[in-house]
């Protein structure tokens, strides 16, 4: 507890130090600003996300804040978009199955193929379902119909939020045609529900731009 309390602290109680940050970096006011609001984004992203303390909930509700918080950390947040990329996806990819478990999801069709449907009929594929612990308690968990909504809502701005910052990574590249085509591909498996293949597609998108910055 006391850890994450000091997490918080130094995260979330420091914005002037943030801003500061970027001074030495020959960033532009509207680049840090867009930056800035970003990351507090992702902070009420984490100030918001409910603390339930029942179980089954408790443990994956526990992880969801956590990386929620660790992905507003200043270690990601550059004047130029995003930084320390492969740290930042590894965090992301250990976020989506937490929030998955929480969504209610049915599974639809054999294991390995790690076909699911949300309740709101969202078709959604896991293909790691079927051997990763990571997302093996998908559809396992008890339905909580708010909490559901809450998980959804939360994956939906979190997804948002990390094309936003590799958006903006790829816009100060002299990279972006093959960046983009990453950043695209994400885009075309994020409409199918494929939220693995997205957060590897972005990862790929950040690697490519940030290779030229």
């Amino acid at each position: 507890m006391k850890k994450e309390l000091l997490m918080i602290i130094v995260i979330i109680g420091l914005p002037t130090l943030f801003i500061m940050s970027f001074s030495g970096q020959k960033s532009t006011g509207a680049l840090t600003n867009e930056v800035t609001v970003l990351r507090v984004e992702r902070i009420n992203l984490y100030q918001q996300f409910p603390i339930i303390t029942n179980v089954p909930w408790k443990t994956i509700i526990y992880r969801v804040r956590n990386h929620l918080l660790r992905g507003a950390h200043d270690d990601y947040y550059y004047y130029y978009g995003l930084g320390h990329g492969h740290e930042f996806f590894n965090n992301e990819m250990a976020l989506v199955p937490e929030l998955l478990k929480l969504m209610c999801l049915e599974r639809t069709g054999f294991i390995q193929e790690g076909q699911f449907i949300s309740p709101g009929g969202v078709s959604i594929t896991v293909p790691s379902a079927g051997f990763d612990i990571r997302f093996k308690d998908i559809g396992q968990v008890p339905c909580d119909p708010m909490l559901a909504d809450i998980a959804a809502e939360t994956l939906a701005r979190v997804i948002q939020l990390d094309f936003k910052m590799v958006e903006m990574t790829i816009s100060n590249s002299h990279c972006q045609e093959f960046a983009q085509q990453s950043l695209t591909l994400g885009r075309e498996n994020l409409a199918q529900g494929k939220y693995e293949a997205v957060i590897t597609n972005l990862r790929n998108a950040w690697s490519k731009a940030a290779s030229c910055l």
